[in-house]
């Protein structure tokens, strides 16, 4: 079996903040207001038009998404292949890219489906086709 743990591109990911303590006295000082002003705007930038659907290479989040890429190779045509994945659950849906060659995807399997892999066909052989798997 294929190990498909999920590679960090770093795309689209939106970095920890430090945490806030807040002062005995219970007021926020002029200071921690502006870090949390400032915090709410980054939050806010990183969200508003800049969410990502990641790199698209294999074994890679799929951005800011609870999902992963896998670039998979079908081949012969209209035969169901298992397919291993890292998500750790088991995938809502599956999105073909851009394949190389016409084709159209689907299964049979579904309820085979597991949080380590799942099981898709092409109806046409020799198929490349990134796949964000969520």
């Amino acid at each position: 079996m294929v190990n498909r743990a999920i590679k960090e591109s770093g795309a689209g990911i939106i970095g920890a903040f430090p945490s806030l303590l807040l002062p005995e006295d219970g007021k926020f000082t002029a200071q921690q207001v502006a870090w949390i002003v400032e915090t709410l705007q980054r939050l806010s930038d990183a969200i508003n038009g800049q969410l990502s659907l990641g790199t698209g290479d294999s074994s890679t989040r799929g951005g800011n998404f609870n999902a992963q890429w896998i670039v998979q190779h079908f081949e012969p045509a209209a035969v169901e292949i298992e397919i291993p994945h890292g998500l750790g659950r088991v995938p809502v849906d599956v999105l073909p890219g851009i394949p190389n060659l016409p084709a159209h995807f689907y299964t049979a399997k579904r309820g085979s489906w597991s949080p380590t892999t799942l099981w898709l066909a092409c109806d046409t052989a020799k198929v490349d086709v990134p796949l964000l798997i969520f």
